[in-house]
């Protein structure tokens, strides 16, 4: 199996600096992993690349929704044990709460998630 990967920006990655109401060429960047990640007051956008074989494994995320956007390339994704084949072009939400492993194909990946952006992490203190 190929490389896997937390969503975090890769080390060495080279990523233009998106803005929000700025056009962004989905073309632009090269590396794996995120690629560049922007948020506006409502939304979360990355940019993710993979090699073949290379992905995300097995997590769930319980607390959004996620809109996945191949724009080059081919993804295989597994939602809740159920396998999907998304080509360039085509996109799928993944509901909030189910397990999710995402693949690139023969050719590799390049995707779009969007969500809800989520709030700042916080760190409660200890209870005494």
């Amino acid at each position: 199996m190929g490389r896997t990967a937390s969503l975090g920006v890769a080390a060495g990655v080279s990523r233009p600096e998106p803005s929000v109401g700025v056009p962004i060429d989905l073309t632009s960047g090269s590396g794996r992993a995120v690629l560049w990640g922007i948020a506006s007051e409502d939304l979360n956008v990355n940019l993710v690349s993979w090699s073949s074989g290379d992905g995300v494994d097995e997590h769930t995320n319980a607390a959004r929704d996620v809109l996945v956007i191949v724009t080059s390339g081919q993804l295989a994704i597994t939602i809740d044990d159920h396998r999907h084949a998304l080509a360039s072009q085509e996109c799928i939400i993944i509901p909030k709460g189910s397990k999710r492993v995402l693949r690139a194909g023969n050719d590799g990946v390049r995707y779009l998630t969007v969500h809800w952006r989520r709030p700042p992490m916080t760190v409660d203190p200890p209870q005494r």
